[in-house]
Formats: C-alpha cells, structure tokens, sequence
C-alpha cells in the first residue's frame, strides 16, 4: 500500500540499551553524521495476458509485489502489503486459466515499485490499455486478514463497475464499505482513463508497514475464497459495458483518442473564449460531445460571493489567510479544471429529464449548493494548510471515521471534535477530522512542501501531507479556532433555494 506521506521517511534508529548507555553516562545530547548511498537499479514488472474469444476488450488485474522492507529497526516483511494480493491474483488466474476460453482477453500484472512512487504501474498502464478498445481494472492490495473486517473497492465514484463489484462482493457474502480504498497502483490506471476498482481491508493499517506484517496475520482459506470470488466476478462479466465507460455515452474511448495536441488546443480555446467560472463551451469531435469548462480555483471569499452570493467564506482563520478555494456543486457544476470530454446532456437541478446543452455555444450553469470546497490557507511563514469541507452525516461519517481515535493533548485532555487514525509504527499523524455531529464533516493536513504532487487540477499544485505529533496536531486545531466553527462549516454547505 502506497503512502505519499512516507516517502521521504528517513529515520535513524538506535537500540534502547544503547540509548540508555549513553544517558547513563551523563550525555544529554549528541551528534552524528551519514551518507546516504543510493545504487540505481531496474524494477520489472511481470505481464502475462489469457487471451479471450474477444482481444478488443480486456480485464485487467493488478497487485504489486514489492514491500516496504527495512527502515531502521523496522522490517516489514510484506506478507500483508502486498503478499496476500499477489497471492490472490494468481490463484484468480489459476482458476480463470482451467475454466475454457474467457469472454474477453484477462491481463494479470505484477507490479515493482508501488511503494516507491508507485513507478512499476505508471510506466506500464498507458501502455497496456492502449491495445484494447475497452477494458477495466481491478487492485488488489492488502486483503485477507486473519482478523477479518469489511472491504473497500471504490477509489471515488459509484460508477457501473464499482457497483457490480460491491453488489458481486456482498452477494459473496463480504461486508463492504463504499469508501475510496488507499492509494495504490489503480491510480496509474486511473489516469488512464478507463474504469477502475480496488480492494483493499481497512484493517490493514494495523500491520502494514511494520514488524507485524508477516504471514500470520493473514487468513490462507480466507485469500483462496476471494480467488474464486475474483474469478467468477470476472467471468461472469463476460464483455460487460464496464470496459466502455464509467460515463453513459463512451466517453473514455473518445478521451483516449484525444491526442496532447488537441488537448492543448482545447486548453487555448478555453482562454481564447474567455470562459467564465460558470460558463461551458460545448462542440462535437469525432461523434463525441465536447464540453470546455472555465472552472478554476478563486483566492478570496469575495470572489467566491460573486458567483454563488449566499455563500459567506472567511478570508482568514486564526493566523492563516486564505489563498485559494475551489468549491464544487455535484449536481450541475464539474471541479475547476479543464475537462478532457463530458457528454453534453446532463440532468437539469431538481428534475430527472435530460436537457441537451447547445453545440458551439457558450452555457452558463445555475449554481446550486456547493457539495465540497477545498479550502487551502497560508500563515506568515509559508506555512499550508488544507481543509477539505464536505457535506456528510452520522452514516457517511461511521464510514470516514472507522479506525478513528480522538485526538488529545500531552495531559490527556481530548481535543473537541477532532479525530485521526493512529500509525501503529508512528505516533505521528497525517491528518485529521473535525466532525461534530452535523451535515458536514471537515479533514485538516498541513502540506508537506518538499512533497509536490501535481495534478491535472487547472495548474494547481497540491502536496502530500506533513508529519505532526499529537501535540503539534493539537496546536494546529487551537490555531484554527476550530472548537467554535460549527455554524459556519455548515453555513457554506447551504441550499441557495431554502434560504429566507
């Protein structure tokens, strides 16, 4: 399981004994000095295709096979992440090999590096999907645990492919949980464009990445039945529409014949036409529809009053001040980036009938209630802090907060409404969850600035987040003045058409 936050995880250990030698003799402090030696290599990565009836459509199943390995005194040996999903995509392959010719070709691959910038998957997943027409992608990475618990799939959306999947899973008898799986390989495919799945047991977090993660803590019979499981869920889809789209009307096909050239002249056309926030541009390529957002991210609350008026942001909290926001209404408004492709016709607010948008014609949408904002805030000192608003409830937030424990200061007094999961390895923290029983809840990180992580977000950059103890944590909220925010998390998330 990939971990964006570890990457740059160098530690020195030293044993216990040795550190209380050294206190014994009256050191309090003490230095010292290293050389960090890196040797390049070649990570391979193993392929094998069980060609199908059909070689137009494929799916394709993924787990990587590299661990964590060392770290100081740390040894993970990788029986859980990721053994027991190599494990389980073979025994898949076995089973889907001795059972006649499948519907469409099945791509098995064995991934190096997922734990090193997930580099094995990246160099391969353009590749690989571009010999098929269509095809959809399942992850595997950190199942069958002896101490069992539910299943996540989804990596964001409900879309056809992971609602088969979780209905596959529940029909099997799996307890599943409808939140995004970790990070891992999928990602690769993701930004391939095509349909995607992942597997994976939350309570991995107990054991990956440290001592315990050996082959004990895994359940043999349990990984057997979930390669029956993954197998005839791949059989029985046979050349199912999921390898077509997770949209309605082909849409990834048409993305993927999208050159980077059209691409850029798409982006151009974007700036020569002057999109405004909420304005689409819609044209037809190829049979495909067309739709050019001019989204983008605002950096005041006065310039997010402007296109939705009922919204009241705050420009500062505590020492921070706001440098950017990017808030998005699901219903009728796509994230603030320049789409690739999205089908024209989209479902009018509050009615079920499809209303086509125009051909080469500028669209203003009518903004509804914001669903999510992402609000990113500055201190004096550069410092970044990213606070993720989502409207929720009590069933949404059983699932976000499962593994959650209350943050708390040194003396042991809880810090209000605030949650993060404990690293079993760490005392650090990643980040956190502010949730107070209302229609939202709030994730909190600060941003790791040595850890740039670009994304295809309308040029904004977003970084992974940054170790805190408990009580650096614990300082961060108190800076935020979180403990007397409640109405106004709530107050953004509000319907424009229930207001007096």
């Amino acid at each position: 399981m990939f971990n964006t936050s570890e990457k740059a995880n160098n530690r020195i250990s030293i044993e216990q004994g040795v550190m209380d030698e050294l206190t014994s003799a009256g050191l309090d402090a003490f230095s010292f000095s290293c050389r960090d030696v890196r040797v390049p290599s070649t990570q391979n990565n193993y392929i094998g295709v069980i060609k199908g009836e059909d070689s137009t459509r494929a799916a394709i199943i993924g787990a990587h096979f590299d661990a964590a390995g060392a770290n100081g005194d740390i040894y993970s040996a990788g029986a859980v992440d990721n053994a027991s999903g190599v494990a389980m995509m073979l025994g898949a392959a076995q089973r889907l090999c001795e059972g006649g010719t499948p519907a469409i070709d099945i791509v098995i691959c064995a991934f190096n590096g997922e734990e090193d910038d997930l580099r094995g998957s990246a160099a391969v997943a353009q590749d690989i999907t571009a010999q098929y027409e269509a095809s959809y992608y399942v992850n595997i990475d950190c199942v069958g645990l002896l101490q069992g618990g539910a299943y996540r799939y989804t990596t964001d959306e409900q879309t056809p492919l992971a609602q088969a999947f979780a209905a596959a899973l529940t029909s099997a008898g799996y307890a599943v949980l409808p939140d995004a799986a970790g990070a891992s390989d999928w990602i690769s495919f993701d930004g391939a464009r095509i349909p995607v799945v992942a597997l994976d047991q939350p309570s991995f977090l107990a054991v990956y990445h440290t001592t315990d993660d050996r082959p004990v803590a895994l359940d043999v019979a349990e990984l057997e039945r979930l390669s029956a499981f993954l197998a005839g869920f791949v059989r029985s889809g046979g050349d199912n529409a999921y390898g077509k789209s997770e949209h309605a009307d082909g849409v990834n096909d048409a993305e993927r014949a999208v050159t980077d050239k059209e691409r850029a002249q798409r982006a151009q056309l974007v700036e020569e036409l002057g999109l405004d926030f909420d304005e689409h541009y819609s044209y037809e390529l190829d049979g495909y529809y067309i739709s050019l957002s001019g989204n983008r991210p605002v950096h005041t609350a006065a310039e997010l009053k402007v296109f939705y008026p009922w919204v009241e942001a705050r420009d500062e909290l505590g020492p921070f001040t706001l440098r950017e926001v990017i808030g998005v209404d699901m219903e009728t408004n796509s994230p603030f980036s320049v789409s690739d492709v999205q089908t024209v016709a989209g479902p009018a607010r509050g009615s079920t009938e499809i209303s086509p948008m125009p051909l080469n014609e500028v669209v203003r949408l009518a903004p509804g209630a914001l669903d999510t904002y992402d609000f990113v805030y500055e201190d004096k000192t550069g410092r970044l802090v990213y606070l993720f608003v989502v409207r929720s409830n009590a069933e949404r937030w059983s699932r976000v907060s499962a593994g959650c424990v209350p943050l708390v200061w040194e003396d042991g007094t809880a810090v209000e409404h605030v949650y993060y999961t404990p690293r079993k390895d760490s005392a650090e923290l990643y980040d956190m969850y502010y949730y107070t029983g209302g229609d939202f809840h709030v994730q909190i990180m600060e941003f790791d600035l040595s850890n740039p992580m670009n994304e295809d977000n309308g040029g904004v950059t977003r970084y992974g987040s940054k170790a805190l103890s408990p009580q650096q944590a614990a300082e961060l909220i108190e800076q935020l003045a979180l403990a007397d925010k409640e109405d106004y998390f709530s107050a953004l998330l509000r319907d424009p058409e229930k207001i007096d």
